[in-house]
């Protein structure tokens, strides 16, 4: 796995740019980071700059107090799969980053015929979002010709699902909050699925919205250097008028800091189809802004 570092202005340091949490709050997670299993302990530790005091027993961050990831934008760009062949696209993608309001929107633009210049500028645009409970998935040609729409249960819980598996572009989402949703699955032996072995750790999650009667569930598995490398679970899948749930798999290659936070910036995303890895999503994510409380 590749890690690159890139330099950012960072303004976290001026007490008047962002509202903060009280240091009440961050005793408080700080404590509860013990309760979370190892494997999430030792990945937040990494991509948090949490520097752990043996001296004194207890853990702080590199920024204090701890900055909670309110919102984020991201730009993306990279290939889908769609019509058998491999498509260029470019995307920008603004997610709420709390368990207890999870929701996000993104919209991307695909040139059809990104080889023929008289028919460059014609494109398929498409919003996935899922927003107060509700997920939606629009896709048109030149936002005019609509080619697919979804809508209703079964795209709550995928999008719910899709906003569950990018927890690592908002990683404190995997802290203990005020009215969190988010459950730690005991589980010894993983999730059973036509997926390779893994033999380094792993932890497995259930994250819940009552208010939407909407839940999911994902394992996540880390490499030796404690970095979250694969996410795993079971997604619905719609293709030619037929849907169901599939063994799901998301790959992250690659990492960048920014704001002092460690995220992903390359990824590759597939399903199991007769137990073969089917990728439909190779991206690259960049120029993250962060929103701190």
């Amino acid at each position: 796995m590749c890690i690159r570092r890139l330099l950012h202005n960072d303004q976290s340091n001026d007490p008047t740019s962002k509202e903060v949490y009280h240091d009440n709050h961050v005793q408080t997670i700080q404590e509860t980071l013990h309760s979370l299993p190892l494997a999430i302990q030792r990945y937040l530790k990494n991509v948090l700059n949490i520097i752990v005091d043996e001296d004194r027993g207890t853990s702080y961050m590199v920024h204090e107090p701890i900055r909670i990831i309110k919102s984020v934008k991201i730009d993306q760009e990279g290939s889908i799969f769609l019509n058998d062949k491999w498509v260029p696209f470019k995307a920008t993608q603004v997610s709420s980053c709390i368990p207890s309001s999870p929701g996000f929107v993104w919209d991307s633009e695909t040139s059809i015929f990104p080889k023929i210049p008289l028919l460059n500028n014609l494109k398929i645009r498409a919003r996935d979002s899922y927003v107060n409970g509700k997920g939606n998935l629009n896709v048109s040609v030149a936002g005019v010709l609509p080619l697919v729409k979804a809508s209703g249960k079964e795209a709550d819980v995928a999008e719910f699902m899709r906003w569950m598996a990018e927890m690592s572009f908002y990683p404190t989402s995997y802290l203990p909050h005020d009215g969190t949703r988010l459950q730690w699955v005991k589980d010894v032996k993983g999730m059973k699925g036509p997926w390779p072995d893994h033999h380094g750790s792993f932890a497995r999650a259930k994250l819940v919205d009552p208010l939407n009667d909407i839940e999911g569930e994902l394992e996540f598995l880390f490499d030796e250097n404690n970095l979250l490398t694969t996410i795993r679970g079971y997604r619905l899948m719609t293709s030619n008028g037929k849907s169901e749930y599939l063994p799901w798999e998301g790959y992250i290659t690659e990492y960048d800091f920014y704001d002092g936070v460690m995220v992903p910036s390359s990824a590759t995303i597939g399903y199991y189809i007769d137990g073969k890895f089917s990728p439909y999503f190779k991206g690259k994510y960049k120029n993250f802004v962060f929103d701190f409380f």
